[in-house]
């Protein structure tokens, strides 16, 4: 049993797939005596920081260092939810158990002060939102992000940015 939880319509077939594999890849993760992991992940366009922690049922945990292909298959599951002018989820919570039923619940907070502002220029580049549908915390993170690059030189761009420049396609807020 699967329950997913977001804002918006159910998963697609395509988007189901992707995130059977993300589970499939968790529950590998269990350690033997252990009946269920919890994985939390924050992801922007160029990254994610992830945590991983095992359960036993007499509550026992362990920190479980979660595997590239685990977080990797999120990074594709949040691009395969992309819904354009919408945008994805910026952050999942989710437990496997060790039958395979999960619970997951997916959010567009915040929930870090240490990512590089310019990171939410690029999320902005990749999985574009409309202005309407952001969230003050997030225009303001834009913004310093696009004052950072005003700031600084060339050298310090993305390389998004840079293939746009190239293109002779820099953007108009630069």
């Amino acid at each position: 049993m699967v329950s997913v939880e977001h804002d918006g319509p159910g998963l697609s077939s395509g988007q189901w797939q992707v995130f059977h594999l993300a589970v499939a890849r968790l529950r590998a993760q269990i350690p033997e005596g252990y009946d269920r992991i919890r994985y939390s992940g924050h992801f922007l366009a160029n990254g994610c920081h992830s945590l991983a922690t095992a359960y036993k049922h007499d509550g026992t945990s362990t920190i479980v260092n979660p595997l590239f292909d685990t977080n990797e298959a999120f990074r594709v599951l949040r691009a395969a939810m992309y819904r354009p002018g919408e945008g994805t989820w910026r952050n999942v919570l989710i437990t496997v158990h060790a039958d395979g039923s999960s619970q997951v619940q997916f959010t567009d907070t915040i929930m870090s002060d240490t990512q590089p502002y310019v990171d939410y220029v690029t999320d902005q580049h990749m999985f574009p939102v409309d202005e309407d549908k952001q969230s003050k915390k997030v225009k303001t993170r834009i913004a310093l992000g696009v004052q950072w690059l005003r700031d600084h030189d060339e050298r310090w761009y993305p390389q998004w940015l840079h293939d746009m420049i190239q293109t002779g396609n820099k953007p108009d807020w630069l």
